[in-house]
């Protein structure tokens, strides 16, 4: 038994054993000793259990309890023939519904002892067929085969047939097989390989003799399809695979193959072409993104919707392009989940973007995967779609930036009001309070004029409030536009420098301003805004510095042939920041303490609308340098283009500031019209346009203006546009159409952009805005009443 052990383990020629692995059907080889020594692929995949857990194991880990019984019954059967009578097939109904049928096969050594069993499974086949030897299995001896006659012996019909090809003289011997199932009679076969290929159909023979070429030239492994045109007129498909045994030399001396019956096979893989197709068919119609991919994972079709949104032809997307179209970042989270996927067979669902052709973009889909699995569990193809969720994602992330502004909203409500409440009553109480002391009697003339100065500069100060307020509503609505206006940066600087050289003088702090550095001076950006920036920051510098000197240094320099960069450093000697303090300094409605706050006055918001200005013109506010008692030195940055020609009269206005210049002279003997609902408004400008020497008409209502206008026609008329009865928009619109041609301006507590807009469109020829600058007032009507 020792010495059968022995034989068993090495008695297995690697021929046949290639021969065998080939098979489509699980065959598995069982020696007397009760070991598995051999498993084909097909077999493995049916009993669901790799190559190292099968190899050489014992029965009972390879096979369940219902087959176990059966295959000690074969061995006895054949060591004593006698004593087993049963069957030596047997078919088995599984839990699962299949049904498998199973074949034993004795293979004996050259001296007649038995070696081991073949067992032979028919999975999911109903046919039981009658038993007979197998042509391979029970010839097969420890020596290769001895004879054709005894290598063709009755072939069992399990689909395959055999044949033999003896290279030295190309004669075949083919199995029985052929001729008791295939219905092709063994003499029709001839006795050459050339006989055989001439009962191929005609158009396949060309490729079986190339087959034939190349394994008997070029040492190729023997595979190829063809078709045969049965007696009843159909085409069965054959395939025919073969092993190659060499001489000493390496010269091929015998071909041992099979032909095994793939019609149906072949038919089912056209149902599944034409499926195949319809399934496309279908899928270049929905509107997502539609995909297959083999069992590797490997894209290999996508539906005309998803080519057309990533801009690939279908080979590149087989060529694996198409994951250059999903984003990197989402790249590296998808990968795990499709690896996970791929290892167990499980569907998935992830969220990624994918670039769109047309415009570049990324746009989120929701993407699925399913495993279409064989009746063995095995993944052989993967099913998925893609789904564009941008909208929907856009619309949860505004929700959730909604929630956070609300949030942000509400933590910061009670601090603005507290403020803003503070802010605006300093001003206002010392208004009301100094107006007050104006009506006692006794007031001399000196103290008049102080209590006046004093009122103007809280109105001042409480209108630069209401200014910033607005600003900021406008960056948070993202209404803020900005303009490009020609100016000179020089100007600007010593402009905006003029404006606190007084106040500076006073506290004995010098103001110096380096301009050497401004090599490009001509520009274009939008100089209010900047103005606005440099009076934040050098005013704080001056606010904040009682001793010392303010140094304000900028210089210019071309980034390509249209822009250029503006830097300008604000280095003072004042009162300097800690770290902490200077950790919220840019955050809106904070200074640096409370104490600041109560000493020097402001609400907070001069600082954060300076850095928001500065980033709106391309460039940025940052504190550059800082410590407690040493001063600040911030650098302001923005970007400006060149301008092309000198400025004209109208921009180089806009760059000087009213204040520093008289108001024009007007034309004498001129006729005002002043609309408005306001009796202290009518006072108030009908008191000023006096003292210029202007009659004024009043009106207070749109309805009272277009009569007054009509009758007198007034060379001017200032209208406030919200009136009862009838509002200044439509008594605009209404004057222009009875032919009113004289200039109309509006004159208006409403300051935003939009409003302006909306004021042109009805007919106003300029916008003026409440508290009324009266030297722009004066200047604006001497502009439009010019003869």
């Amino acid at each position: 038994m020792a010495k059968s052990e022995q034989d068993d383990v090495t008695g297995l020629d690697p021929s046949f054993q290639n021969l065998l692995a080939s098979m489509p059907d699980p065959i598995a080889y069982v020696t007397i000793g009760r070991r598995c020594i051999f498993t084909n692929r097909a077999f493995k995949i049916e009993a669901g259990k790799s190559a190292d857990e099968i190899q050489e194991s014992a029965l009972p880990l390879v096979f369940d309890r219902q087959i176990l019984n059966y295959i000690d019954k074969a061995f006895l059967h054949f060591e004593h023939e006698s004593s087993y009578n049963g069957d030596t097939r047997i078919v088995l109904n599984r839990s699962n519904g299949s049904i498998h049928g199973y074949e034993f096969f004795p293979r004996h050594n050259s001296d007649g002892q038995l070696l081991g069993i073949f067992i032979h499974s028919h999975s999911s086949r109903k046919t039981i067929f009658p038993f007979d030897s197998h042509p391979v299995l029970t010839n097969l001896a420890s020596t290769p085969f001895h004879s054709n006659e005894n290598l063709l012996k009755a072939s069992r019909p399990s689909g395959l047939g055999f044949w033999s090809l003896d290279v030295a003289t190309m004669r075949i011997s083919v199995s029985d097989k052929v001729s008791t199932e295939w219905e092709i009679k063994s003499d029709e076969f001839g006795d050459t390989m050339d006989q055989c290929i001439d009962l191929v159909y005609f158009e396949d023979q060309p490729k079986v003799r190339a087959a034939l070429k190349a394994t008997l030239e070029q040492n190729m492994d023997y595979w190829t399809e063809y078709r045969m045109l049965m007696p009843d007129n159909d085409f069965m498909w054959i395939e025919s695979r073969a092993e190659t045994i060499y001489d000493k030399n390496n010269n091929p001396i015998r071909l041992i193959g099979t032909i095994h019956d793939i019609t149906n096979r072949k038919n089912l893989e056209k149902v599944l072409i034409e499926s195949e197709k319809r399934f496309r068919t279908l899928a270049d119609f929905i509107p997502q993104i539609v995909w297959t991919a083999n069992a590797e994972g490997r894209i290999d079709y996508c539906n005309r919707n998803g080519l057309e949104y990533i801009g690939l032809t279908m080979e590149q997307v087989q060529t694996g392009d198409f994951l250059s179209a999903i984003n990197p970042e989402d790249m590296i989270a998808a990968l795990p989940v499709w690896s996970r996927s791929m290892t167990y067979g499980q569907p998935f669902e992830i969220e990624l973007r994918l670039r769109k052709a047309a415009d570049t973009s990324f746009h989120w889909h929701l993407t699925r995967g399913l495993a279409l699995k064989n009746n063995q569990g095995e993944v052989v193809k993967w099913l998925g779609t893609s789904t564009d969720i941008h909208e929907q994602k856009r619309l949860v992330e505004d929700l959730r930036m909604a929630n956070l502004q609300a949030e942000k909203g509400m933590a910061i409500k009670s601090s603005f009001v507290a403020n803003m409440s503070h802010e605006i009553r300093t001003p206002l109480t010392a208004i009301l309070g100094f107006t007050k002391l104006l009506a006692s009697p006794g007031v001399s003339m000196e103290a008049r004029a102080n209590y006046f100065q004093i009122i103007d500069q809280n109105g001042k100060a409480l209108t630069k409030i209401i200014d910033d307020i607005l600003d900021i509503s406008k960056f948070e609505a993202g209404k803020f536009k900005i303009e490009s206006i020609d100016f000179s940066l020089d100007e600007l600087l010593k402009e905006v420098t003029n404006m606190f050289e007084k106040s500076a003088q006073e506290k004995d702090v010098r103001i110096v301003l380096q301009s050497e550095g401004i090599a490009i001076d001509r520009l274009k950006s939008d100089p209010s805004r900047l103005r606005q920036i440099l009076i934040n920051i050098i005013g704080n510098a001056t606010k904040f510095t009682d001793r010392g000197e303010i140094c304000i240094e900028a210089t210019t320099r071309s980034l390509n042939d249209r822009e250029v960069q503006i830097q300008i450093r604000i280095k003072d000697s004042g009162v300097g920041l800690s770290t902490e303090q200077a950790g919220f300094l840019f955050e809106p409605f904070n200074q640096a303490d409370e104490s600041t706050t109560r000493k020097y006055g402001g609400s907070g918001l001069g600082l954060t609308l300076s850095r928001r200005f500065a980033r709106a013109l391309g460039g940025d506010v940052a504190l550059e340098a800082f410590a407690l008692n040493e001063g600040c030195t911030f650098v302001i940055t923005a970007i400006a283009e060149a301008a092309e020609g000198c400025l004209s009269p109208t921009q180089a206005a806009t760059v000087i500031d009213p204040s520093l210049r008289e108001h024009r002279e007007m034309r004498q003997n001129l006729r005002a019209l002043v609309v408005d609902d306001a009796l202290e408004n009518q006072f108030l400008l009908s008191e000023i346009l006096a003292e210029q020497g202007i009659k004024v008409n009043l009106a207070s209502n749109g309805r009272e203006a277009i009569d007054k206008a009509m009758e007198s026609h007034p060379d001017f008329i200032l209208m406030d546009m919200q009136m009862p009865i009838l509002d200044g928009y439509s008594a605009t619109r209404e004057l222009r159409r009875l032919g009113f041609k004289n200039p109309i301006i509006a004159l208006t507590a409403m300051a935003l952009k939009e409003d302006e807009a909306r004021i042109i469109e009805c007919g106003c020829n300029i916008h003026l805005t409440k508290p009324i600058d009266f030297k722009r007032l004066f200047d604006t009507i001497a502009d439009y009443t010019e003869v």
